[in-house]
């Protein structure tokens, strides 16, 4: 399933809020989305959809992210966040994340699988923990302090890591 036909369903959502609710991991798919000339995207329907479904179960939506779609057709892309740059997977895209108004995050798939995340003040693009493999970003949601951002991997499916409220992501885990 191609990146552009994913939905986010209400159902998605609201198990990714009863996750960050009890410290399990569960399914984020990312929002449908438009790609204007610029190569950036912007959420349509499908991300009010999300937010209500997680506010329904209690979880305060107040992350926003926006999905920037990657060069398809070539062997690797580069991208700059927060004056750091880096090399990502052909067809892949950066899922930045607003946490909130000051706390911001980008997540991005290298081209050997590798997940890395950029934050302003990190001196550089970094590895995310555990070993993780992916061919796309997902989506990410945020209930407190914790927050959880999902990758897709083609012929799997979703697979999330969450931070529990202290900097440090847990393990991969199917959502």
């Amino acid at each position: 399933m191609h990146k552009h036909t994913r939905m986010l369903s209400a159902l998605a959502a609201s198990v990714l809020a009863a996750g960050l609710s009890v410290g399990a991991t569960a399914q984020a798919a990312p929002a449908p989305s438009t790609a204007k000339a610029t190569g950036t995207a912007t959420s349509d329907g499908g991300e009010l959809a999300a937010k209500r479904a997680l506010t329904a179960t209690g979880s305060a939506p107040d992350s926003v992210s926006v999905v920037t779609l990657g060069g398809v057709g070539a062997a690797d892309w580069r991208a700059t966040r927060y004056g750091y740059t880096g090399t990502f997977r052909d067809g892949s895209s950066i899922l930045d994340v607003a946490w909130t108004s000051s706390r911001l995050e980008s997540f991005g798939i290298a081209p050997g699988r590798t997940i890395w995340h950029a934050w302003p003040g990190s001196g550089g693009w970094k590895q995310m923990p555990h070993n993780g493999r992916a061919d796309d970003v997902g989506a990410a949601a945020k209930d407190g302090a914790r927050r959880a951002v999902s990758v897709w991997v083609n012929n799997s499916g979703y697979w999330c890591s969450v931070d529990p409220g202290n900097g440090r992501w847990g393990a991969w885990s199917r959502c």
